[in-house]
């Protein structure tokens, strides 16, 4: 009885650490779309100028 306990306590414990990670990675991958996102459309916006497709 102890043991079966044990194991559900521990699966869930595993679970919260899979959830957490995959959280982590996806606000990870927010964070870097949302710090480089308006660097590139800044490069877009100036390659543009350059080749005068704009202005």
């Amino acid at each position: 009885m102890v043991t079966n306990v044990e194991k559900k306590l521990q699966a869930n414990v595993l679970d919260d650490v899979k959830y957490s990670r995959r959280q982590v990675r996806t606000a990870i991958y927010g964070l870097v779309i949302g710090l480089w996102g308006p660097f590139i459309a800044a490069l877009i916006l100036l390659y543009m100028c350059v080749n005068g497709v704009i202005g």
